[in-house]
């Protein structure tokens, strides 16, 4: 395999593909270099196309028929024989309908590992907000946090625009913030916010049928006993097929006296009737149980939900630092609104980090997230100080970015620029400046 083609280069492409990345970011020139003889083909199909084809979280059909398609090609403009496998993998391919929502699953491989799976739209804008897809600057806020996981540690942060969850799922995976509140102002966010996050194990800590949301057609528990159990199932017997090793272990499911523990590839799921805390029931209390979980309320600031998880001690991990994770963090949703925020609406508020990735795009939205930050950034802080905030933008409109600076400025609130993350994690279009900037007062 001296010719380019090896196991990290497949591990490249895997991981390109497990994300969707833009296909003109994928090996190509590599796979070019190399004999795609047979095998070579077939061991690039098992660790894309056949890696997720009985999944369903597998990339959209749409991006899989256009990634064999290039395949297809790049064999036959050099005269290789094609494998049959590939043929039927795209014959496949080709009769399966796409999504009538434009919904699409992209798995993201950390570090350690882990795997974090998002249900995302295709489109940068769907149903009136640009939250339900993961943007540049999301991915890159995300590979600098993994590089800084001390940063992160005993800390109370909270996300502005959090959007699909890539940022938090990250943090909250690689490090132990105490509390990681994910806030937005749109409803259709929420949603796919509440379904990322019990898609990747997190489950909603309140009591029975007390929440609306648990009523509906698809509850926690349905949801981690069904298709995620059959989702890394699969993913961890193709991939111990592949590599000789699994990254996840067998998953299994008991229920007694009402608790149901059921265990996935990263932690152990523990579903149980609690003492509601004022804190994670203060916006719920004003619902009815004919209500919909969605149906927000007027106010500027509203906890929607609380989210826990805990670790499976007998889950394998790639690296000693992920096994070692404490998985103790307590994970909110909140209504955040900026143009309407209070000082007052902080009062449930303990900021320690504040985050946001690209939401500097409306000059007309600047000054209320500027007064947003400010008015975090002047709360008491937590346990490990005062508050700091960190913005990821990807310059694209360098007015509307100066125009954020002089802002900054008229709130007077310092800005610095950090470091770079060294390590590429997340496969993006780089051909756009991003910035990461440090915020104080």
């Amino acid at each position: 395999m001296a010719d380019g083609f090896s196991l990290l280069n497949l591990d490249v492409i895997q991981k390109q593909y497990l994300q969707m990345a833009p296909l003109k970011l994928f090996l190509w020139k590599t796979l070019e270099q190399a004999s795609l003889d047979l095998e070579k083909q077939r061991k690039i199909l098992c660790m894309t196309y056949f890696f997720t084809a009985e999944s369903s979280y597998a990339p959209s059909v749409s991006y899989q028929r256009l990634f064999l398609k290039r395949m297809l090609k790049l064999c036959e403009d050099r005269c290789i024989e094609i494998a049959d496998e590939l043929y039927e993998a795209y014959g496949d391919v080709c009769g399966k309908a796409e999504h009538l929502d434009n919904k699409c699953f992209k798995t993201y491989v950390l570090p350690c590992g882990a795997l974090l799976t998002l249900e995302e739209t295709q489109q940068f804008i769907s149903k009136g907000t640009t939250g339900l897809s993961t943007w540049m600057a999301g991915e890159y806020l995300a590979e600098w946090a993994l590089e800084n996981p001390s940063l992160f540690q005993d800390r109370s942060i909270i996300e502005l625009g959090c959007g699909t969850g890539l940022t938090g799922l990250s943090i909250c995976s690689m490090s132990s913030p105490s509390q990681y509140i994910f806030s937005d102002c749109h409803n259709e966010v929420f949603k796919a916010l509440q379904s990322n996050l019990e898609l990747n194990g997190f489950v909603i800590s309140q009591a029975d049928s007390e929440l609306p949301y648990l009523n509906n057609k698809r509850t926690c528990e349905s949801h981690t006993e069904s298709d995620m159990h059959k989702h890394w199932k699969g993913l961890a017997l193709r991939n111990q097929d592949n590599h000789g090793y699994s990254h996840h272990r067998d998953i299994t499911s008991q229920q007694d006296s009402g608790v149901t523990t059921s265990k996935t590839p990263d932690m152990e799921i523990t579903l149980h009737k609690f003492d509601k805390t004022p804190q994670c029931m203060a916006c719920l209390s004003d619902y009815s149980e004919s209500e919909d979980i969605h149906d927000l309320s007027s106010c500027a600031s509203d906890f929607i939900a609380c989210y826990s998880r805990h670790p499976s001690s007998q889950i394998r991990h790639l690296i000693e630092d992920c096994a070692n994770h404490s998985w103790d963090t307590q994970v909110d949703i909140c209504k955040l609104d900026w143009t309407t925020l209070k000082k007052s609406d902080l009062r449930r508020f303990s900021t320690g980090i504040i985050l946001a990735a690209d939401v500097i795009y409306d000059s007309e939205l600047t000054p209320a997230l500027v007064r947003t930050l400010h008015l975090l950034l002047s709360t008491g802080g937590d346990k490990r100080g005062k508050p700091v905030a960190f913005i990821a933008s990807t310059i694209r409109n360098l007015q509307t970015y100066e125009l954020f600076l002089n802002c900054l400025y008229e709130h007077n609130i310092s800005c610095s620029e950090v470091t770079k993350p060294a390590n590429q994690v997340f496969y993006y279009d780089q051909s756009c400046e991003i910035k990461i900037i440090k915020l104080e007062v």
